[in-house]
């Protein structure tokens, strides 16, 4: 796994930490694709297709990726191949339990639910890790999204 493709949820404009993984990344002889702020799932899936991605890494920081996420299984559908999808960051606010949260948010269709840097570091180097050459759209993939994000870099 080394084209990687991130961004924030679609109502998350935080960029701090996304900036920092991508760094991160990139230190790590990682092609980081970074997307910005408030991206929405289509768009993900979309530029993941162009860039030939291995890996989807969604950030949350405001804990409403559970909203975020509810048409991610959906999304998924319209694609052959779509790589594995990893969120990272504050899942839940208020009174929600995190794990509740996480159950939540591998329901909808992620694949994996990181707490650090490195814990993407040690399931993109394991053994029979998902590589792909590429993903691919089905014949009647998503559409364009009309709102751009916010790139940071």
């Amino acid at each position: 796994m080394k084209r990687v493709v991130i961004g924030m949820t679609e109502s998350d404009c935080h960029t701090v930490s996304l900036y920092m993984f991508k760094l991160y990344l990139e230190e790590r002889g990682f092609q980081v694709l970074n997307l910005g702020a408030c991206v929405p799932l289509e768009l993900m899936f979309r530029e993941a297709v162009n860039f030939r991605a291995d890996a989807i890494v969604i950030g949350a920081q405001n804990g409403h990726a559970v909203d975020d996420l509810k048409r991610l299984k959906a999304i998924k559908k319209g694609y052959r191949d779509s790589p594995p999808i990893f969120i990272g960051g504050r899942l839940a606010v208020g009174v929600q339990k995190p794990e509740r949260a996480e159950a939540i948010i591998r329901g909808l269709g992620v694949d994996h639910v990181l707490n650090s840097f490195e814990e993407f570091l040690s399931i993109a180097a394991a053994p029979g890790d998902r590589r792909r050459s590429e993903m691919a759209p089905a014949a009647a993939g998503p559409k364009s999204h009309p709102v751009a994000p916010a790139l940071v870099g």
